[in-house]
């Protein structure tokens, strides 16, 4: 598990996102999920495995296969293009702040492209420092 001192600010939080993104890129979905906090109160079928990651992720953010049989991955940030489609579009990258711990919002480049799945991460403070906890991947 990777952890931050309480209170850091955006830039070191979006670079941990960052670094989860690069892992999930060159295909060690283990090393991603060791890096995510798994609160003990979630119930054992919710937990996210390696395989369970790879798996979501390959399918767009649905449990199920997609129609035409494709299975999407996860690129370099770095090589990323906006979409042929949308060329003025920037990828979405936010930590939101509100009345409690923060949140992250990181749209991730799939093939090569900015897309519009996007991993939702909530911060948990562990043992006095924040830890991050990958709540969803889908579509915003």
């Amino acid at each position: 598990m990777r952890t931050v001192a309480v209170g850091a600010g955006d830039d070191e939080l979006l670079s941990v996102v960052r670094d989860w993104v690069d892992l999930v890129a060159a295909g060690s979905f283990q090393a991603a999920v060791q890096l995510l906090y798994i609160p003990p109160d979630d119930y054992a079928a919710g937990r996210w495995t390696a395989e369970s990651l790879e798996n979501y992720i390959g399918n767009y953010g649905f449990w199920e296969p997609l129609g035409d049989g494709s299975v999407v991955r996860v690129t370099p940030i770095a090589t990323a293009k906006p979409p042929a489609d949308a060329p003025d579009r920037q990828p979405h990258a936010e930590v939101v702040r509100g009345h409690g711990l923060p949140g992250i919002e990181f749209d991730l480049p799939l093939d090569g492209e900015w897309s519009d799945l996007t991993a939702l991460f909530d911060i948990e403070e562990v043992d006095g420092r924040w830890a991050f906890v990958l709540t969803d991947l889908h579509v915003l």
